[in-house]
């Protein structure tokens, strides 16, 4: 292997890259398998260090050599060409990609980019010329796709891009042809799931969004696949493809900042070659690429924010908003959870009053004076004593549980204070706050009830030995889980029901 290595050099020297990649495969096929992608990672570097020394054709003849003999070693057999065509097609329009970071499979996140040598911190890693994203605006200046989207306004952005997306797709001279080729066939979303895939499910409210969205998205392909077969019908769409469209948008759109011709900074929903190949860090302190528009809004940048060491794969943060981290949002949109993921939390929906409750429209009044609790769900997190004691939940619980008179001393005090929102309800006089805590708790339980127990998820795991979809796998983890934050929450209701029993006994 050495002296593949040594040989490699020379024949680099002279831009006779391809000749020795022959050798250098040759070499590595006979190297034990744990070792091969080391040797390889190896290679490219000292490669790289040389290109530098070459010019003019030599160094074009060398850089489209070394393309070719870098990817069969660091990548499945079928991405390969995909990969070259992309760097290629990226260079051609003046983007860049580092020297220092290689596109790799990764077994357990799929591809990726990897540090081939140290980076330090504000290393420019990669930079996409805005002109090479794809987004809405392209769709409505197509010459072909453009009539469609003035033909059918009742098509909402998102829905509009998966059917573009799949009609470029369908063409063998798309300008995103080398981008597009090289996107996953298919998602472990729930928009691809199965019956049985939706059942391993059963006890999330995942199940339920996921059934209504997958509702939805069926109703709109089946009006606009039927519109496009009588008003276009050169424009097939299938559903398979329109359903690849959106799962493609949900798992790798970016919100882009874009100087418009007003001179004002605007936000645009982009696919973004290259960046976003970059796999979520699964915390924040994984996080070690932040993404960009430049200053002049030519390019897309994405930059180290930390040093980098050898063999490290390079994460970005997918969202600084928390909501969207949660398992739920991650097995919906992109397929795939975290376990003990510190954003996860259980969706369940916002408690309401009884049927039989003489106040209950008063309490639905004040419940909708309270923000968190305007939604038909809330989020349950894992949090301590304290927090839940003022999280939403116990906000409504309190709301729930109050006599009569308190009700309509807090409907008299709001209108003094001319309609103000409410953002929390603090602790009620013991017996109330005692009644509060107790209906939190038998909501809580209520919920886990619908949950699989432990012995019919073990089972659902062994199953009849279909391993085929990742879906179930992701299910069983995301059930667990949920179960954990809600006994969790559970557990401490039950801590601070003893409290405030004990408090009413000593009271006595």
């Amino acid at each position: 292997m050495e002296h593949a290595r040594r040989y490699i050099e020379r024949c680099m020297m002279v831009g006779r890259c391809i000749y020795a990649c022959m050798h250098v495969e040759m070499s590595i096929k006979q190297a034990p398998r744990s070792s091969r992608a080391f040797r390889t990672f190896h290679f490219i570097a000292r490669a790289n260090v040389h290109e530098k020394r070459l010019s003019g054709m030599k160094a074009l003849l060398f850089s489209s050599s070394l393309v070719l003999c870098l990817v069969p070693f660091v990548l499945p057999m079928e991405n390969r060409g995909k990969i070259a065509a992309l760097l290629r097609w990226l260079r051609k329009d003046g983007g860049y990609i580092s020297d220092r970071v290689a596109i790799v499979n990764f077994a357990d996140a799929g591809l990726g980019i990897e540090a081939v040598e140290p980076i330090e911190r504000g290393h420019v890693v990669a930079r996409i010329p805005l002109s090479l994203l794809m987004n809405i605006e392209h769709a409505v200046v197509s010459p072909e796709f453009g009539p469609v989207l003035d033909e059918f306004d009742y098509l909402s952005d998102i829905n509009a891009m998966a059917a573009f997306l799949a009609f470029e797709k369908s063409k063998k001279n798309s300008k995103w042809k080398s981008y597009i080729d090289l996107l996953p066939d298919r998602f472990s979303t729930t928009l691809f799931a199965s019956k049985r895939d939706l059942e391993a499910l059963e006890g999330s409210s995942v199940k339920i969004f996921a059934e209504r969205r997958n509702e939805a998205v069926e109703k709109m392909y089946e009006r606009l696949s039927a519109d496009l077969r009588r008003v276009f019908p050169d424009i097939r769409l299938t559903r398979e493809a329109f359903l690849w469209g959106l799962s493609v948008l949900w798992s790798r759109s970016h919100n882009v900042r874009v100087l418009g011709p007003d001179s004002q900074w605007h936000q645009a929903s982009c696919l973004i070659p290259v960046a976003d190949l970059f796999n979520m860090a699964p915390s924040d302190e994984q996080v070690t690429i932040e993404c960009q528009t430049n200053a002049k809004s030519t390019h897309f940048e994405c930059l180290a924010m930390s040093t980098v060491s050898r063999h490290s794969q390079l994460f970005v943060m997918y969202s600084s908003v928390a909501s969207r981290r949660h398992n739920s949002h991650l097995l919906m949109d992109y397929g795939f959870v975290l376990q003990d993921n510190p954003y996860d939390c259980v969706i369940v929906e916002t408690p309401k009053p009884r049927d039989d409750d003489t106040e209950r429209n008063l309490r639905l009044e004040i419940l909708s004076w309270v923000p968190e609790l305007q939604m038909p769900y809330i989020q349950l997190h894992r949090l301590n004593a304290s927090q839940l004691l003022q999280s939403a939940l116990m906000t409504a619980m309190r709301i729930l549980v109050m006599p009569k008179n308190s009700l309509q001393d807090l409907h008299d005090m709001r209108g003094e204070k001319k309609g103000e929102n409410i953002n929390k309800i603090g602790s009620l006089p013991p017996p109330d706050e005692l009644k509060a805590l107790q209906r939190a708790m038998d909501f809580v339980e209520n919920i886990l009830r619908g949950y699989p127990s432990d012995e019919e998820e073990e089972n659902s795991e062994d199953g009849d030995g279909d391993t085929s979809s990742k879906l179930r796998t992701y299910a069983v983890v995301l059930l667990r889980d949920e179960k954990r934050i809600l006994k969790d929450i559970a557990e401490t209701f039950e801590q601070q029901i003893r409290k405030v029993t004990r408090l009413l006994f000593d009271d006595l």
